[in-house]
């Protein structure tokens, strides 16, 4: 393993002499091992190592103890040693992921810090040819183009220095780092009892961590000038590369599309050396030293669609199609990388020869400026318009001059990577009618969110969401799952089937109705006079129009407040808990209602690691 493993670094340059170089090590196997096998290869390497651990807390008396094992392997071996920890649960909720999407999501923002106010130059995470096999398959499962099957990339430049464009929210488990948080979570303070963790806020450093120095044979927390421990701070702004005017980084591959083979990312990186190497190898070469490590046992949960793809499907496919199949989709995991980098590096370059120049283009709207609010665009009330949420939207024109000549991959990848300007995620059947639309097949097309698109003589106009002004009654058909547009509100209302397990995560909220007590369609109307609802939580059924005043809902918004019903009962409010008749139970799967305004369907996050 070792020799593979230094083969595999050599031949993409994933490291060089001098190089710093933190390990992120869970305490887990893979990381364990690649922390021991860059142990070995270090002096001939020539590298500086440290290590890092980020705690989630998800475990209790488990995490503490994964942190501490960690600790103690760091400090066998006279390593530098970083730590953080983050409340999950808490960004899950607030951010609306599942728990594992926020756990990596936490995880990488603390680790672009640690790389960017450490000045390291590369951090080392413990990816292996068996997660690249289960990711590639995971989404071929959800349905990926090359960009998902490319899977995980060797390497993803990170930081203020990192070009972009980064790939896109569609991505599956940690295949790319996100930005930091928007909305920051809150950390959980550290136990007074281990002084080397950071106790300072998210909100004031971006991660909490300490570092733990030596000091003759007795480790001790560094401490600043101010008594304070030391804390990992987040880079002030991400590159302006790749990003879209609501400042979240765009859609592209991971690493900069233009390099040359061999030629190394600006900045700080996270490496994946081990990808090469199977769990199997990893767990021998571990036996073979007489290195122990830790098990987490979420690991063997098989109500998440990754340990079933691993302990089930995999074996399956192995044992009874072709036993060489984690190798199969490794390689084309390979393939697909090198045909999206192609591909995207010809959409980028096809993008920005389409589009007006800079002195057409309203400061808004220029790549890179600031937007205003937090720089990200956010679900918002319906009856706020589109200018008002969103000062920089506007029209964007894409020329259509010589489009029909262009290949129709290049057409497709064009006509979506100019439409992520305005953060949408787009399936097959929406991208079909954007190319309906620029080939003159259809006068305009609507995408989620409410965001229209048009031809006008050569070129393709994209346009923000527009509520209307005035009030009419409306009654519309809502599938589940499905979404349904409200023109006369300029809302879209989507009805998500959660599978149980995350269901369960998102339960507190209180927003979640009961599958089998919905029939497979939902009607949506505005509030009318006389209607009643009983909210969970509450003692009685009362008439909306008090439970309206309660919420302090203005008046003149209340005619045409959406509210959803199944046959006659009113099953959902806007603002308002589910209705304790039909509300999820705990068990069996269940339907989440959201306004989702440009932002990625709950199901796509389903199965995400």
């Amino acid at each position: 393993m070792r020799e593979k493993v230094l083969r595999y670094i050599r031949e993409r340059q994933l490291m060089r002499a001098g190089d710093r170089v933190a390990v992120a090590v869970s305490g887990g196997a893979d990381s364990v091992a690649l922390l021991r096998v860059l142990l070995e290869l270090r002096a001939e390497l020539g590298i500086v190592l440290a290590v890092a651990h980020f705690n989630h807390g998800l475990r209790g008396e488990a995490s503490e103890a994964d942190e501490a094992f960690v600790a103690e392997l760091a400090r066998q071996h006279d390593l530098e040693f970083f730590s953080g920890r983050g409340d999950v649960r808490d960004h899950a909720l607030t951010g609306k992921l599942s728990v594992e999407a926020a756990a990596r999501e936490l995880r990488y923002c603390w680790l672009t810090s640690l790389a960017e106010s450490h000045k390291l130059d590369e951090v080392a995470t413990g990816h292996t040819l068996d997660d690249q096999a289960e990711t590639v398959l995971l989404k071929f499962l959800r349905g990926a183009g090359t960009r998902g099957l490319a899977g995980i990339y060797p390497e993803i430049a990170i930081g203020a220095k990192a070009p972009g464009p980064f790939q896109s929210a569609e991505r599956g488990p940690e295949e790319t780092v996100p930005p930091p948080p928007i909305g920051l979570p809150r950390w959980k303070e550290a136990d007074k009892n281990q002084p080397r963790m950071g106790r300072k806020s998210l909100a004031q450093h971006g991660a909490a961590g300490g570092v733990l120095g030596k000091r003759g044979n007795r480790s001790e927390s560094r401490r600043d000038g101010r008594g304070c421990d030391t804390v990992s701070k987040v880079p002030d702004a991400y590159p302006s590369p790749g990003r879209g005017p609501f400042g979240r980084l765009r859609a592209g591959s991971e690493s900069r599309l233009d390099r040359n083979p061999g030629q190394r990312l600006p900045g700080a990186r996270i490496i994946r050396p081990l990808l090469g190497v199977t769990r199997e190898e990893v767990e021998q070469y571990l036996t073979a030293r007489g290195q122990t490590w830790r098990e987490d046992e979420s690991n063997l949960d098989h109500r998440f669609a990754r340990n079933r793809v691993r302990h089930e499907l995999l074996p399956l496919l192995e044992r009874e199609y072709n036993p060489n199949i984690r190798q199969v989709l490794t390689d084309t995991a390979e393939l697909a990388r090198a045909e999206e980098e192609y591909w995207q590096a010809l959409a980028e370059r096809e993008l920005e020869a389409r589009q007006p120049s800079e002195t057409e283009i309203p400061q808004g709207l220029k790549p890179g400026t600031p937007t205003a609010g937090d720089g990200t665009a956010k679900a918002v009330p319906f009856q706020s318009s589109a200018a008002e949420q969103f000062p920089s939207a506007a029209e964007q024109h894409l020329s259509l001059v010589s489009f029909r000549a262009l290949p129709l991959a290049l057409q497709r990848r064009l006509l979506r990577r100019f439409v992520e300007i305005a953060d949408l995620t787009l399936d097959f059947e929406h991208v079909e009618k954007l190319l309906r639309c620029a080939l003159g097949e259809l006068p305009k097309t609507e995408l989620p969110g409410g965001w229209l698109v048009s031809r006008t003589g050569d070129r393709l106009e994209l346009r923000p969401p527009q509520p209307a002004h005035s009030h009419t009654d409306y009654a519309y058909t809502l599938p589940v799952p499905g979404e349904v547009r409200i023109a006369e509100i300029g809302l879209t209302l989507r009805a998500v089937v959660v599978c149980e397990e995350f269901a369960r995560e998102n339960a507190e909220t209180g927003n979640l109705l009961s599958a089998e007590l919905l029939g497979p369609e939902l009607i949506v109307r505005n509030w009318r006079p006389g209607d009643r609802f009983w909210p969970l939580h509450s003692k009685s059924e009362e008439k909306l129009k008090r439970l309206f005043s309660e919420r302090h809902i203005p008046a003149e918004q209340r005619s045409s407040w959406p509210v959803v019903l199944c046959d006659s009962q009113i099953v959902w409010v806007h603002r308002f808990p589910a209705a304790r008749a039909f509300a999820w139970s705990g068990s069996g799967d269940a339907v989440k209602i959201e306004l989702p305004w440009g932002r990625e369907p709950l199901a796509s996050l389903r199965d995400s690691d």
